[in-house]
């Protein structure tokens, strides 16, 4: 599968299996502008019950790599926004399968391995 393809599959089934979890809204590729920074996130979402906005930035792989440039990103809304009660989530495929208990696309349960194993 396509790297853009495994990126999309993985924000689609995130944005299906959150919404009915007590959000207002959900919205996807949530751009920004704001004190100077710009970017974009994959989902976000607002949830009234606890008055916090979560931010989802997906990545299709499970690496270091991906990881810290999804702090990066998260980091620099968190810095656009400093008046706003942020919860930033890292969501790589894996993790929402296991969050979900989700079965893998080639047909086994998903056991709390990575990507990488």
């Amino acid at each position: 599968m396509a790297k853009k393809n495994r990126h999309e599959e993985t924000l689609e089934l995130l944005v299906k299996r959150i919404k009915p979890k007590g959000y207002a809204w959900v919205r996807k590729h949530w751009k920004y502008f704001c004190n100077g920074l710009e970017g974009e996130l994959d989902a976000i979402a607002f949830r009234p019950k606890s008055n916090c906005i979560h931010y989802y930035e997906v990545k299709s792989n499970d690496t270091v790599q991906s990881y810290m440039t999804a702090v990066v990103q998260l980091s620099r809304v968190q810095r656009a926004y400093p008046e706003v009660h942020f919860k930033g989530i890292y969501i790589t495929p894996t993790t929402v399968r296991r969050i979900f208990n989700l079965e893998h696309p080639n047909g086994y349960k998903q056991t709390g391995k990575t990507d990488r194993d």
